[in-house]
């Protein structure tokens, strides 16, 4: 398969001198079979051999790569990465690729941590990531990226050493904030921030900080009327539906969950969260478990979902 899809042969040798070459060719199989058309093929195995090339300057064994491992490599090695092409930086991108490795046969993931790979704080985050969950009622998504924004402060505070509460500082909050401001976007930068203030209320309810700390993580400023929101027009939209190849399960499958986006107005995690049974056809209601409001809702299906 991967003969197929990469005819270059300088291409597939360097594919195959990967350290994930092996699993490169597994992984091409598998989403071959599922359907992916070629073009997205091509693009998410570039994404696993960038995963390889990272292995190999880190010299990290390929026994070794756990799910913490690809974590590290999202969101520690991509915002930073100044690799050669084709090597995709995207994280929206190379996250959806690197997804569908635990479900390809015969690539096993290690389930072994490290001892040396947990940070010292990782107990203080995983009882805050608790927090969030069982007494906040947060959605998994929301306790994730907040999580991992008080390990990222925490790692780059105390490095591998103790934390040490009382040595935080207002200048650590600013200059972490700062850092991300510098290189993404505002959005990206007042989530960070908000995430930041949230992990120090936890902590000054533990009694480790005290308010003024709270309230020295700077606020990233949001102008209203500083761009206008993007939405299709009624041609772009019709064109956009048109694109499915809707004589393949997997394009019939993405329309229908286009639709569900547009007629309905549904989240992309909500749309993803679908089970059969949530679709009543009797009826024609979609019930929608949770999402971001933890309230079930009851929304009616269009015909065009009905009929897709």
């Amino acid at each position: 398969m991967l003969d197929q899809l990469f005819r270059r042969p300088r291409v597939r040798d360097r594919i195959r001198a990967n350290p994930l070459g092996d699993w490169i060719e597994l992984y091409v199989s598998y989403l071959y079979a599922r359907g992916h058309p070629p073009g997205v093929i091509q693009q998410y195995a570039q994404a696993v051999e960038h995963l390889g090339a990272w292995l190999r300057s880190e010299h990290i064994a390929v026994e070794a790569v756990t799910r913490a491992t690809i974590d590290s490599f999202l969101h520690d090695h991509l915002p930073r990465c100044q690799c050669p092409t084709p090597a995709p930086n995207c994280l929206y991108q190379v996250r959806a690729a690197l997804a569908h490795l635990p479900h390809v046969p015969d690539i096993r993931l290690s389930s072994a941590e490290p001892a040396s790979a947990r940070h010292p704080a990782d107990v203080t985050v995983e009882h805050y990531a608790r927090y969030l969950r069982e007494t906040c009622g947060l959605a998994e998504s929301t306790c994730t990226y907040r999580a991992r924004s008080a390990r990222e402060f925490l790692q780059a505070k105390f490095v591998d050493g103790p934390t040490r509460w009382e040595t935080i500082r207002p200048e650590d909050l600013r200059a972490f904030t700062a850092g991300y401001a510098a290189r993404c976007r505002p959005r990206s930068a007042q989530v960070a921030a908000a995430s930041l203030r949230s992990f120090l209320w936890f902590l000054q309810l533990r009694g480790e900080c005290g308010p003024a700390l709270v309230a020295s993580v700077p606020h990233i400023p949001s102008w209203r009327l500083d761009h206008l929101p993007r939405t299709m027009t009624d041609e772009q939209l019709r064109r956009f539906l048109a694109r499915f190849d809707r004589s393949m399960p997997t394009g019939r499958r993405d329309y229908a969950m286009a639709l569900c986006q547009v007629d309905l107005g549904l989240r992309v995690s909500e749309v993803s969260a679908l089970r059969l049974e949530d679709l009543d056809w009797r009826a024609a209601t979609l019930r929608i478990e949770g999402g971001k409001s933890r309230r079930t809702r009851v929304l009616p299906q269009g015909q065009r979902t009905l009929t897709c």
